[in-house]
């Protein structure tokens, strides 16, 4: 019995070892298991891992949109600001070419009575784009009508200038061409006087130089006048 005891004792012994190492060694169902939870945790780690970054590229989204709200809210005020500048424009040019046109009409309707167009004159129209300048539409004349309605219209800008704050225009004017296309004296006195008279009423300083051999009597004096009345006695060009 001794020896029954002894060898059962020790057949325990064995198996509590087989148990012990049964216990620290998985099984291939348990390795099976644990491989499925370390792919499931990789997995995991994955999916955090793009969380992350979509939540970066979330809060980089949100401070883009936060972004592109006040470059709208700028393009909607520069927006704003250029329709009123381009409304200011537009009406400052209507003004403008209305204050030109009102010039104008003057110097024509005070004209000597050499152009019927031009005493019954109601509407002058302009295009600098392509050399334009009519009277109610009708823009030919005779060639010293002609010059008489372009001087006009020159001056009248000046004076449209020269009588308007706003109008960025030099108040300046140089005319050599006063007396072209057989332009008669006494059209030629009158026009002068018309320049001299909107000068003294012009409410800005200004300057206008003109250069003719046929003055106004009345205008020919040192306060007005600047340097020599040349005839075929005194040239200008004075040879010994």
């Amino acid at each position: 019995m001794k020896a029954e005891i002894d060898a059962t004792t020790e057949f325990w012994r064995q198996a509590s070892r087989h148990y012990k190492v049964a216990l620290r060694t998985p099984t291939t169902e348990l390795r099976l298991e644990l491989r499925q939870l370390n792919r499931e945790a990789g997995y995991a780690y994955r999916q955090l891992e793009e969380l992350a970054s979509k939540k970066a590229i979330v809060t980089e989204l949100a401070e883009l949109s936060q972004t592109r709200e006040v470059l709208e809210r700028e393009i909607d005020q520069l927006r704003v600001i250029i329709e009123s500048e381009e409304r200011r424009n537009h009406l400052q040019k209507a003004k403008s070419a209305e204050r030109i046109e009102n010039e104008v009409l003057d110097f024509l309707k005070r004209d000597l009575e050499r152009q019927s167009t031009f005493v019954s004159a109601n509407r002058i129209s302009f295009a600098f784009d392509g050399d334009r300048l009519a009277v109610n539409d009708e823009s030919f004349f005779s060639a010293s009508s002609m010059v008489y309605l372009r001087n006009s219209f020159l001056a009248g800008f000046m004076y449209a200038a020269a009588n308007e704050a706003t109008f960025l225009h030099p108040r300046f004017l140089l005319m050599d061409t006063v007396e072209d296309k057989g332009m008669e004296p006494d059209r030629s006195k009158n026009f002068q006087r018309l320049l001299y008279d909107k000068s003294k009423k012009a409410i800005s300083e200004h300057q206008i130089i003109i250069a003719t051999s046929m003055i106004a009597e009345e205008l020919d004096n040192p306060s007005i006048t600047v340097g020599a009345f040349y005839t075929h006695e005194n040239r200008t060009l004075k040879l010994q």
